[in-house]
């Protein structure tokens, strides 16, 4: 029999429940929130080690705003200027990087005139290990970003560190950390630091371009131009008869500076230095 419909009055249809709105503050497991630490009375980021990428992000975004620490007392604490954070013309950024020892000061420079790397800031944030492998907090020395490719962490240390059986296991927990998180910690040393004509080269070149801005980059077009006439690659020597020796020295240098040139550093910063206007390798 089929169904009659109803007489009476309809019943009034329920409405479904709401779904409630996210709220706008996440919890702590939706993202890793970044805890401080205070150091010489300065406040200073601290990233969990499954944050790496986000503290190389937000490092070179500010670099030097946050002031590097040191263990030691001002004798021993040595300021370099960074000409890469100069040439970012950041009002806010302060180029004077503070360092401790003296290879940090020196792999400094290096990376300055490194081709391949964009910038090199010094001490950027600490690292929190959160007890994998047994590790706790860790400030880089540096941190590198290359031109292409991931930025990596830079540990400066003697030679002797890497053998002691001491503190060798605390250096290579470190690096495997890293490394498990998809990035990678370095360790150079006084052997590679150190290495001549390398050395001496970046010490002579990195002298030369403590002068006026106009008057090195006017230098580096009167090499560039002899160069040119040159063929692309000729050795410094080649230029005396027509260009002075400071010209020729304050070009050169800013030219590697500012990566118009490029050399291998396979002879000392002087006549027989061999400079190009593209890579060995390209």
């Amino acid at each position: 029999m089929p169904l009659l419909p109803s007489r009476g009055q309809a019943r009034a249809q329920e409405k479904p429940a709401r779904k409630k709105r996210a709220t706008s503050k996440p919890n702590g497991k939706q993202i890793a929130t970044r805890k401080f630490v205070s150091v010489r009375g300065i406040e200073r980021a601290i990233y969990p080690i499954s944050q790496l990428k986000r503290a190389f992000q937000e490092a070179i975004k500010t670099p030097q705003v946050r002031k590097p620490k040191t263990r030691y007392a001002r004798s021993k604490a040595t300021a370099v200027s960074s000409l890469r954070i100069r040439d970012m013309k950041g009002e806010s950024l302060n180029p004077q990087m503070i360092t401790e020892g003296g290879l940090e000061p020196l792999f400094l420079k290096q990376c300055e005139l490194n081709p391949e790397l964009r910038l090199t800031l010094a001490q950027p944030f600490v690292v929190d290990f959160e007890g994998y492998l047994g590790l706790g907090t860790f400030t880089m020395d540096f941190a590198c970003y290359p031109l292409y490719g991931k930025p990596f962490a830079v540990d400066v240390k003697e030679s002797c560190a890497l053998v002691s059986s001491d503190y060798r296991p605390l250096i290579e927990a470190r690096k495997q950390a890293f490394n498990d998180f998809g990035f990678e910690l370095q360790t150079p040393t006084e052997i590679t630091i150190c290495a001549e004509p390398m050395c001496t080269n970046v010490r002579e070149i990195y002298a030369c371009l403590g002068q006026d801005q106009r008057l090195l980059k006017k230098a580096a077009r009167q090499v560039n131009e002899a160069l040119i006439r040159a063929g692309g690659t000729a050795p410094l020597g080649e230029f005396l008869s027509h260009l002075p020796p400071q010209t020729i020295r304050c070009g050169a240098a800013y030219g590697l500076y500012s990566r118009q040139f490029f050399a291998d550093h396979s002879a000392p910063f002087g006549s027989d230095f061999v400079i190009s206007k593209e890579k060995p390798h390209d």
